[in-house]
């Protein structure tokens, strides 16, 4: 494995690192509250990569595609930002982690056993799904298993649409909290 993709691979899995962010004080400082960080972060990442852009820079870890479109790294910065912000904790933990641990299992999967894809990592992200929603929720059984699978379908299918201009990182972040917080709406807020 090269060095780059080594490092898009460790990249990823620590992703889940950015989570601290639900143990952290709502006021960081006086007047300073998280979600300024989160926002300053973003803000930070796209600057940086507006620059990287004007000049068709590619940093270490970056695709040869990515050097006139927006890398992965900024799409990813922008998929956190929006989760954090605006969903849930319930989802926004397993969907985190799972991209973390399954977009890079992916990757492996495609290249060294092709076969065990995707059922492999859609059982992993399922089971992740789960151990977090039971943890996390106080859903049922049945819930928990009806989110794991929603969640597991919509980010393993977010993950396998090839979108030219937006990258799997955020796609993977935010289509299955779109689909999970629907119906997390639809089941408990409007059918009962």
């Amino acid at each position: 494995m090269e060095k780059g993709e080594l490092f898009r691979r460790v990249f990823h899995m620590t992703a889940a690192g950015y989570l601290v962010y639900y143990l952290l004080p709502d006021e960081l400082i006086p007047g300073f509250y998280k979600w300024h960080g989160v926002l300053i972060i973003m803000i930070s990442a796209l600057i940086v990569e507006g620059v990287r852009l004007k000049y068709g820079k590619l940093f270490f870890g970056l695709r040869e595609y990515e050097k006139k479109r927006i890398s992965a790294f900024a799409w990813f910065s922008i998929g956190m930002c929006i989760a954090l912000l605006f969903f849930e904790m319930i989802f926004v933990v397993p969907v985190v982690i799972g991209m973390a641990v399954i977009d890079p299992l992916i990757g492996e999967v495609r290249q060294r056993k092709e076969k065990l894809y995707p059922v492999v990592p859609s059982v992993i992200y399922a089971l992740i799904m789960f151990l977090c929603l039971l943890l996390l929720s106080e859903m049922s059984e049945i819930w928990l298993i009806l989110f794991s699978i929603l969640g597991t379908i919509s980010a393993i299918t977010a993950e396998r649409w090839d979108l030219k201009h937006i990258d799997d990182d955020f796609l993977m972040i935010v289509i299955p909290l779109l689909v999970l917080s629907m119906f997390h709406y639809l089941i408990f807020n409007v059918l009962t």
